[in-house]
């Protein structure tokens, strides 16, 4: 189970993630580099171990609509929180180079005990002024693992949950969809369904950060560049 996020952040990505034909390959050193931005991402601003450090992991999209004092405080974070299990997290993303300095990515982080939840994140990391931030990272998908969750809805007692879920015409009461015995059929199931809800949000989350981002990022730059 230890490596139970980096697998289903791996199917998420065969499953819902489109085909760029312009990504570049991704080096070994930026690999790297990524790896352990997410890893320090997700303890001190998802797991809110240390909101100081984390301010400095994320970028313009990120930091827009809050404040640094806002932040540390825990009320102006806006990365949404989730008890992610583990103590290494460098593995717990997938995706791909679209230019030298950025990277789509999916990461899949689960939580512990026998309710478990394995949730879903399309994240966009960014190359500012040499160093690796993230500016992007929105939670897109819940699936929830323990027994008597059935179906697909924005309540908590159904297996899954996605971006469609609360749109018009969901329901929170959920349906049943009827499922053959055995854990390791259930885990399948799930991580295509949520592959395809996830599939429905991320165009519409990476176009709109996109289209905001020139403004912002100019602006970080020259920031940074007062520093």
């Amino acid at each position: 189970m230890k490596r139970f996020a980096l697998v289903c952040a791996s199917l998420l990505l065969l499953v819902a993630a489109p085909t760029t034909a312009s990504a570049a390959p991704m080096p070994a050193s930026t690999h790297r580099a990524i790896s352990k931005l997410i890893d320090s991402f997700v303890k001190d601003v998802v797991l809110r171990r240390n909101l100081a450090a984390g301010w400095a992991l994320v970028g313009p999209d990120m930091r827009g609509g809050t404040t640094r004092e806002s932040w540390i405080r825990g009320t102006g974070v806006t990365a949404q929180a989730f008890p992610a299990r583990g103590n290494d997290f460098s593995n717990a993303w997938d995706g791909k180079l679209v230019s030298p300095d950025e990277a789509d990515l999916q990461v899949g982080l689960r939580s512990g005990g026998k309710n478990a939840e394995v949730i879903f994140a399309p994240t966009v990391v960014r190359k500012v002024h040499g160093r690796w931030v993230v500016d992007i990272y929105y939670q897109a998908g819940v699936a929830r693992l323990g027994s008597g969750h059935k179906g697909s809805c924005a309540s908590s007692r159904c297996a899954i949950t996605g971006g469609n879920d609360f749109g018009p015409g969901s329901s929170t009461a959920g349906s049943y969809v009827p499922l053959p015995p055995g854990r390791a059929f259930w885990f399948w199931v799930v991580i295509g369904a949520v592959g395809g809800l996830v599939l429905a949000t991320i165009s519409g989350v990476l176009l709109y950060a996109r289209a905001r981002n020139r403004r912002a990022l100019q602006a970080y730059e020259a920031a940074m560049g007062r520093r």
